[in-house]
């Protein structure tokens, strides 16, 4: 079979499918090979081939009585050629093959991963390394027994260390606070205690607020007696009261004086 198509360009190999008793008929794939790449005109080219296949079959017919081989007008069936995609997840294990692309360059068909930057669905890790596993890429990412990463794909590094420190302090601010506001709680909840303007502790503000002789509106009172005349009498009664001298000797100490006992009435 392959001194037959030996001379059609671009041939590799054959594969025989089957073998028929009687007369030889064979079933058998035709391999060939061709470029595939972006700067050549794929469909064409497989389109050419395929003409010079055919024509080689029916040059060997049995109508020649001198060749070596005859065949009788073969029945041949064009394959489509696979498309990048097709091509690209045939080399592929089975569970991977949705994390990988078809990249079609100058140089030839490139099957790349998601883990790639030249993939549409490229997953960026950052600092992180990429790998592809069963459930996608997956970003491992560097030095986490000292960084914590807040967000996804490697990103959000915080120390540990200061993290955990952070927290704890927070903690402490917190407790402080908590602890104070329900400190002023408590004192507030308490009852005032009214005092009593009559207590030992308030005698002495009975008279604090003038040494003048006359009280001001303010104070509620005024001196009755602030007319001019009436201040000289008033000055002249102090006078003689500031002269006058009791004696007591002539006082007669056994004489009982009955006065009606005081009431205090206290208005709030």
């Amino acid at each position: 079979m392959k001194a037959i198509y030996e001379n059609v360009t671009n041939y590799k190999d054959v594969n025989i499918r089957s073998l028929k008793n009687g007369s030889i008929v064979v079933d058998y794939d035709i391999i060939l090979e061709m470029d595939y790449n972006s700067e050549v005109n794929i469909d064409k080219n497989y389109e050419d081939l395929f003409g010079i296949v055919q024509a080689q079959l029916i040059s060997g017919n049995c109508s020649d009585e001198n060749i070596g081989y005859c065949f009788t007008e073969p029945n041949v069936t064009e394959v489509p050629v696979p498309t990048a995609e097709e091509l690209c997840m045939d080399s592929i294990e089975p569970g991977y093959r949705e994390f990988y692309t078809p990249k079609l360059t100058a140089s030839g068909l490139s099957c790349i991963s998601h883990c790639e930057k030249e993939s549409p669905e490229f997953e960026n890790c950052n600092s992180g390394n990429c790998q592809i596993r069963e459930i996608g890429p997956m970003c491992l990412c560097p030095e986490t027994e000292k960084y914590l990463y807040t967000l996804s794909r490697c990103r959000g590094r915080m120390l540990k260390a200061a993290l955990y420190g952070g927290v704890g302090a927070g903690m402490a601010v917190l407790a402080i606070i908590i602890l104070t506001v329900g400190i002023l709680l408590c004192k507030a909840k308490q009852p005032k205690k009214r005092k009593d303007p009559f207590s030992k502790d308030q005698e002495g503000k009975w008279y604090e607020d003038n040494d003048d002789d006359e009280w001001t509106v303010k104070r509620g009172l005024s001196n009755s007696g602030s007319e001019q005349g009436q201040n000289d009498g008033y000055k002249k009664g102090m006078a003689n009261y500031e002269n006058f001298r009791p004696t007591l000797e002539n006082v007669d100490t056994k004489t009982e004086v009955k006065i009606q006992r005081p009431q205090v009435s206290r208005r709030w």
